[in-house]
């Protein structure tokens, strides 16, 4: 972004401050790491055409301030997000919404190591969905260059007293962000169209279990209710104190 500065231009962020955060509240809920964490990938169907649909749609961006779509492209790549295109192909299931041809985003490591060059990630981020894990990882990764990964809780996660075994061998890079229910409640109402899903009961059930889970693994955690992305990616390198970082 400093080339903007050099050509006597100002970003786009100047005067949409809250881009950013914006195009990663959109993205999460729909990304999936690797599970196995054997990259710092995040896998997404939303193509940028959907991303610049849902700022308009969601966050009250109109035709003409929201940016266009390579500008968006630009920002996708600055935080880590690549489109990569699809090729026709017969997939072994029936996918949610098939396209013939689709671009799709993914975030790679700042470094863009191979999967042998990596040796797993700094702070893996665990909650349920729409809690701001990947706005939060994606600002980790660029301000503190860290490799950060999220982790989303589903209901399965809650049938066993344990970690999910995924999780297991990173017991220590784990942090917890959790939210409101009431807050969750309204984020899946929403971008959801189930409302057993987004209905407040079952935010509280989720929340509830996943702090119950937290609370019997001692993982820390905080909460993402009033926090920005800034003061929120402030406190987990202090408390997690990733070997990378200098203190």
């Amino acid at each position: 972004m400093e080339a903007f500065h050099l050509r006597g231009r100002r970003p786009v962020e100047a005067h949409l401050p809250r881009l950013l955060d914006d195009i990663g509240a959109i993205v999460d809920g729909q990304s999936q790491t690797d599970p196995q964490f054997r990259n710092q990938r995040l896998y997404t169907r939303l193509s940028v055409e959907e991303v610049h649909r849902q700022l308009i749609a969601q966050k009250g961006y109109t035709s003409q301030s929201c940016p266009k779509h390579e500008t968006l492209r630009l920002r996708l790549n600055a935080l880590g997000y690549y489109p990569q295109r699809v090729a026709k192909t017969r997939p072994k299931k029936i996918l949610p919404r098939p396209t013939s041809s689709s671009t799709t985003a993914r975030v790679v490591n700042a470094n863009h190591q191979s999967h042998k060059e990596m040796q797993g990630p700094d702070v893996i981020l665990v909650w349920v969905s729409r809690s701001r894990k990947t706005p939060t990882s994606l600002y980790l990764a660029i301000q503190y260059g860290l490799k950060a990964s999220n982790y989303p809780l589903i209901p399965g996660d809650f049938e066993r007293p344990k970690l999910p075994p995924a999780l297991v061998a990173h017991r220590k890079n784990i942090y917890g962000l959790t939210i409101a229910p009431d807050r969750l409640s309204e984020i899946c109402n929403e971008r959801q169209h189930n409302p057993r899903y987004a209905s407040l009961d079952n935010c509280r059930m989720e929340v509830s279990e996943a702090e119950g889970m937290m609370r019997r693994e001692g993982i820390r955690w905080l909460s993402t209710t009033t926090q920005s992305i800034e003061e929120i990616a402030t406190t987990i390198p202090q408390e997690i104190r990733p070997e990378r970082l200098v203190y």
